[in-house]
């Protein structure tokens, strides 16, 4: 269990972005779609620079973050890629990377708008965690966007820590024991 970070209070400026919250669902009863297949890539092929454009397109332009700004991670060949793929057009995807401690963190989790809340978030994040299980993994963490912490709720994290901010918008700390 990650250690608990003390309490405190954050302040943020959040120029031009619309934290919209998108229709509430319940993700445990929702159906699978027929017609996803959710597949782990590699970095390598024409899948991978499809699913970063959709991460780039949907993550960073509404921050007003340009391809030249746009963060690569270091560890990206390294993690775990899976898509969610929709006749063949990739509409969501999610990375998980172990670091050297054997810790898991999920990154990059994205759903193409005209396919977010049809439980294609739920699948990415349930090949993930069974990916994780196969590895021995007992927890994962990721830095959730204040405006996603209710679907990660949902799926059984918890936020821990203040409240901080990365790339310029507000997030929380959260783990799951898997």
């Amino acid at each position: 269990m990650p250690k608990k970070a003390p309490n405190a209070k954050a302040i943020f400026l959040v120029k031009n972005l619309s934290y919209r919250r998108k229709n509430s669902y319940n993700v445990m009863r929702m159906q699978q779609p027929k017609d996803i297949e959710i597949s782990e890539i590699d970095t390598t092929g024409p899948l991978y620079v499809e699913a970063c454009q959709l991460r780039y397109d949907l993550l960073r332009v509404p921050l007003g973050i340009t391809h030249q700004d746009a963060e690569k991670f270091d560890f990206e060949k390294d993690a775990r890629h899976w898509v969610a793929l929709n006749e063949g057009r990739v509409v969501g995807c999610v990375l998980l990377y172990v670091n050297p401690s054997k810790e898991g963190k999920l990154f990059q989790m994205v759903v193409a708008e005209d396919h977010q809340g049809k439980g294609i978030g739920v699948m990415l994040v349930n090949a993930l965690e069974n990916a994780a299980r196969q590895q021995h993994l007992e927890e994962i963490q990721l830095h959730s966007r204040l405006v996603a912490l209710n679907f990660y709720r949902k799926l059984g994290y918890k936020a821990y820590g203040p409240i901080f901010a990365e790339v310029g918008i507000p997030h929380r700390r959260m783990f799951k024991v898997i």
